[in-house]
């Protein structure tokens, strides 16, 4: 049993550990090398190079503006699948990624400024979308000559200059629509002469507005503009980075709508991603050469591959290794209190089976922070299981804290749910949903009590078991405060 050494530094390490979520996170703005040194490039993302691919769907933590970020700053995306091959539709291609809206930054509109313009607009949303992909290739060396030539100078330098403030442009826009349509035909058959491709990056959608049925309008809007814009540009295209439970809504539903599905992908993390993240967290962290000393990891397990330095090729068994090195083999004395491996990915999955990398690194970083605050008695493993069990509670509680920026219903429906057992029958969980104002909630379900639940079901949140009954996953269980009343079988993640 491997126990920490006489010349580990358990407190660095532990110290390290408990701010390492954060590290490279794109909520925080850090700077372009910490973003790419600590995000893991995985296979699972290469569906989101191909050229059809419009939209990239997922909750709340699973990367989205983490990924965002990271395609609109790399020299080659195809880097981007992290093994070195480049998908055959990239090959073809020379690509270049650029933002197209997102609310980093000072250079697309703020959302109390689009609030202004929204009655202006609402009778044809399109031309707010027209206008910020001209002004974002007015900005590109390789597109705005031929917009110019469309353009007279005082109307492309207002876009130019003034993206951030669409009453200015608008008018600019609705009067030259036909020369506007005219120069995006001719970029594109430009570009696709010199083989170069211009894809636009979108994201934060959702805050297009102070309310999301306000933003709505807007993102049927953007997305009924690509896809006709897919059927007739070759060498522009768009990547839409949005929630899974927005594309999901039926204010999005417009003529055509059906054929965005299969130009999605689903952002999802497997059990040995979520391992590798943590491990490419910590060797690239401050750390670094006191975690290599600590896991143990053999070199061939370890590859330095630029821009993201050290990048783990890690399986199941090193990753139950590192587990046991950290915490031990069981969340206990033995077996029967779990095996700790599967005992991170049991308690950290929604009722889908899916697990959010933020909740993934925030059970470590919480357990290592709780670890600290005990006294001073070494133990041996870097975290207890006693810890780590604390740390799922926090984790939980923000998780719904997290949830509540997108979905305003939740603080009634923990306060509903407060002190209550589950797993329950669905008729008696009814009495509990009836109880929340349904004012926040998507209009379609407004009116039926079962449809909130399903809808709750869909986003994960609650899980009905084979019985008809209503359970809830400990990623949400705790941060709701509810109590459970035996084993329920959980799905495997």
């Amino acid at each position: 049993m491997s126990r920490l050494s006489n010349t580990t530094n358990y407190s660095a390490l532990l110290d390290d550990l408990s701010r390492f979520s954060s590290g490279g996170a794109a909520e925080v703005g850090g700077d372009d090398n910490n973003l790419l040194k600590f995000h893991l490039p995985i296979h699972e993302h290469r569906r989101t190079l191909d050229r059809d691919t419009l939209l990239v769907l997922g909750g709340r933590g699973v990367g989205k503006t983490q990924l965002f970020r990271v395609l609109n700053v790399l020299k080659n995306p195809a880097d981007l699948i992290g093994n070195g091959h480049e998908p055959d539709a990239v090959t073809k291609w020379k690509p270049q990624y650029t933002a197209g809206f997102t609310i980093s930054g000072t250079g697309f509109p703020r959302t109390e400024v689009l609030e202004e313009v929204r009655s202006h607009i609402q009778d044809d949303p399109g031309c707010l979308w027209l206008g910020l992909l001209i002004g974002v290739l007015l900005r590109l060396d390789s597109t705005h000559e031929i917009i110019q030539e469309r353009l007279n100078a005082h109307n492309a330098t207002v876009l130019v200059q003034n993206l951030s403030a669409p009453s200015q442009w608008l008018p600019i826009v609705r009067n030259e629509l036909e020369q506007l349509y005219l120069a995006l035909d001719n970029i594109d058959r430009n570009l696709g002469e010199r083989g170069i491709s211009v894809t636009i990056t979108y994201d934060d959608l959702d805050l297009l507005a102070a309310r999301l049925s306000d933003a709505y309008p807007l993102i049927r809007a953007l997305l009924a503009f690509w896809l006709r814009g897919l059927r007739r540009w070759k060498a522009i295209r768009c990547k839409i980075f949005l929630r899974t439970d927005i594309f999901a809504a039926e204010e999005l539903a417009f003529p055509d709508s059906s054929k965005l599905r299969p130009l999605s992908v689903t952002l999802k993390w497997s059990a040995d991603n979520l391992y590798r993240l943590v491990l490419k967290r910590l060797l690239n962290g401050e750390k670094q050469h006191d975690w290599t000393r600590f896991l143990s990891l053999p070199s061939a397990k370890v590859h330095r591959q630029e821009p993201w330095g050290i990048v783990p090729r890690t399986d199941e068994r090193d990753h139950r290794g590192v587990v046991e090195r950290m915490i031990g083999k069981y969340m206990g004395t033995d077996k029967r209190r779990g095996d700790t491996y599967q005992w991170f990915l049991n308690h950290l999955q929604d009722s889908r089976g899916d697990i959010a990398p933020r909740s993934f690194l925030k059970l470590f970083e919480f357990a290592a922070r709780r670890q600290l605050e005990q006294p001073a008695a070494r133990t041996e493993r870097l975290l207890t299981p006693e810890q780590v069990n604390g740390a799922l509670m926090e984790v939980s509680q923000d998780r719904i804290t997290e949830l509540r920026e997108e979905f305003r219903w939740i603080d009634a429906l923990k306060e509903k749910l407060r002190g209550t057992v589950v797993p329950m029958e669905r008729g008696e969980f009814r009495k509990f949903v009836r109880g929340v104002n349904p004012k926040h909630l998507p209009e379609h379900i407004r009116e039926s009590i079962d449809a909130q639940i399903d809808y709750l079901i869909g986003l994960g949140i609650l899980r009905q078991t084979d019985d008809g009954r209503i359970h809830v996953p400990d990623i949400y269980l705790f941060g709701f405060n509810l109590k459970r009343k035996g084993g329920i079988r959980r799905p495997r993640a």
